[in-house]
């Protein structure tokens, strides 16, 4: 049997382009963790996230998984023909 795989990953527009700034504190909406954030947390945080979600992305691909990352903020449809266009 061939199966195709295709893994989407629904991220809310605040962990793609964490928009913050400045100091902060962060508290985990699972669990009870807190984070105090400096003003270079963006720039930690964006660089990190970019290479995890690569890492991913390497990792699927490498085993014949599709990959489509889709943000809450994104328009609906246009998500959706991604997701579409990646299973063809």
């Amino acid at each position: 049997h061939h199966l195709d795989a295709l893994l989407v990953h629904v991220l809310d527009h605040d962990e793609v382009a964490f928009p913050f700034e400045g100091p902060l504190r962060l508290r985990a909406l699972e669990g009870r963790g807190v984070v105090d954030t400096d003003q270079d947390a963006q720039a930690r945080y964006l660089a990190a996230f970019s290479a995890w979600q690569s890492e991913w992305r390497e990792r699927l691909t490498a085993r014949g998984v599709r990959f489509v990352s889709v943000s809450t903020h994104e328009d609906p449809i246009s998500a959706l023909r991604r997701i579409v266009f990646a299973v063809r």
